[in-house]
């Protein structure tokens, strides 16, 4: 069975005028192989707490789903599905729904 769960934690830093706003926060991964390992799906999921100058303003929460198959030695196709949920006490709250669709090819 070819599965593999991933965690961690992620953390950025913008810097904007005399402004510092952070994101920090966990991730976790869970990616399965299928089709003789030419399907690879994958879920994702991050939930970042927002700060301004080390203030908490808010919470922004990322999924993903996705699938790549591996069609050819060196294509491949990859479909992601992603929602973003972001609510601040300082900016407009919203949730973004994104698609990517992909074509590769390695030489």
């Amino acid at each position: 069975m070819q599965l593999s769960i991933s965690a961690g934690v992620n953390a950025s830093q913008s810097q904007m005028a005399d402004i510092n706003s952070y994101a920090i926060g966990p991730n976790a991964s869970v990616s399965k192989l299928f089709l003789d390992k030419k399907l690879r799906s994958n879920l994702t999921t991050t939930y970042n707490f927002l700060l301004t100058e080390k203030v908490t303003t808010g919470r922004a929460i990322n999924f993903v789903a996705g699938l790549a198959y591996k069609f050819q030695k060196k294509s491949n196709l990859t479909l992601n599905m992603i929602i973003l949920n972001k609510y601040s006490r300082v900016s407009p709250t919203y949730t973004e729904f994104t698609g990517n669709l992909g074509y590769s090819y390695t030489f």
